[in-house]
């Protein structure tokens, strides 16, 4: 019978052990590198039947870390899942896998379940893998034969993460993973990133000319295009914001996140019409499957933007059309939105007596 191996690596995650080793009883092997929890981590996990190692990786780095876990799985495993201790495999995982596992097989690809779902490459046979990058690592395989994927697309895995965890460290080990990748486009749009989470303007905008300078993948160039705008706009520099924002369209139109970054350069210029444009471009394309993607886009920003352009422009109905769309996600600025929806009700009401002319948009999208 094929033999599955779970590998994680872990540091004070106590909140999650009961969950991970309850969803973890399908597999063969649970192995777990701790890297020096304080917590009870690895205590709870040898309590509770995984094989716990404790590996020390100073400086620290994940790359590391994950080959350390990665040499402790037992010789004749025939198939690896990689997991970490906040995500879930679902009911049924581990048989799915076995029977979807071919014996000559050097890669799998499963389903995640992150809000949205989307396929992963967790799986891999034993050997003729290692990890790359100290940070958002990846594993990459050197054996002597042509990697053969598998997809067992019905086997889920559910990301469960404790958000209150912090994000301190990522900031000073993607400056070391640009130091030892350099020309390395998908570092630097890491390093971008968290900038830009860090709220460091200049240096979102040095990385991201630094990335876009590289190529790379459009997602990740776009992406960095509303990151930069949104700096520059931090800045006061509203003509290279827009720029940026547009430039982000041209490179990825066919998303809608970058159509997205046009409207919020218009609503702050109140240009409505490039406004409502833009917030019904991103409506009319379907919603992205990456690591940049941003549902709340889908599910309410976008049509609360379309609400107060059309406003403005005069299309009270298309406005309380799209408002009370935004209303339904419920989401951080919902009593904002129910005010809005209160407005645009009683301005239509007051003009009831005079609504024989038409105050239709011109477009084809619905609602």
């Amino acid at each position: 019978m094929t033999k599955v191996a779970v590998y994680s690596i872990a540091l004070n995650e106590i909140l999650h052990v009961e969950r991970y080793m309850k969803a973890c009883e399908g597999a063969d092997y649970i192995i777990v590198g701790d890297t020096g929890s304080t917590d009870g981590t690895a205590e709870k996990l040898r309590e509770l039947g995984a094989t716990v190692y404790d590996i020390s990786i100073k400086p620290w780095r994940f790359d590391a870390a994950r080959n350390a876990a990665l040499a402790l799985v037992p010789a004749d495993a025939d198939v690896c899942v990689i997991l970490d201790l906040d995500e879930v495999p679902q009911p049924g995982f581990f048989d799915k896998v076995r029977k979807g596992w071919k014996s000559d097989a050097t890669i799998g690809w499963i389903t995640m379940d992150t809000g949205q779902t989307w396929q992963r490459d967790r799986l891999h046979n034993r050997h003729g893998w290692y990890w790359k990058y100290p940070c958002h690592e990846i594993q990459l395989y050197y054996g002597d034969s042509e990697p053969k994927i598998v997809s067992i697309l019905d086997a889920i895995i559910k990301h469960q993460p404790d958000n209150s965890k912090s994000r301190k460290q990522y900031l000073d080990i993607l400056k070391l993973s640009v130091r030892e990748h350099p020309d390395d486009p998908r570092m630097w749009t890491y390093m971008c990133r968290e900038y830009y989470f860090n709220e460091l303007w200049q240096d979102v905008i040095d990385a991201g000319k630094r990335k876009l300078e590289l190529g790379g993948w459009d997602v990740e160039s776009a992406a960095v295009c509303r990151w930069m705008g949104e700096s520059y706009h931090q800045l006061g520099d509203s003509d290279n914001a827009t720029f940026y924002y547009n430039k982000g369209v041209e490179i990825l139109p066919t998303e809608g996140e970058p159509h997205y970054g046009v409207a919020i350069d218009a609503y702050r210029k109140k240009e409505w019409q490039r406004c409502l444009d833009a917030s019904l471009a991103v409506l009319d394309l379907p919603r992205s499957i990456h690591y940049c993607y941003e549902s709340a886009i889908w599910d309410w920003k976008a049509y609360d933007f379309a609400a107060v352009s059309a406003n403005n422009l005069g299309h009270v109905e298309e406005a309380l059309t799209f408002a009370k769309e935004a209303a339904k996600a419920n989401g951080p600025e919902q009593e904002r939105i129910e005010r809005n929806i209160q407005f645009l009700e009683k301005h239509l009401n007051e003009r009831m007596p005079a609504r024989g002319k038409s105050n239709k948009l011109g477009t084809k999208r619905k609602v």
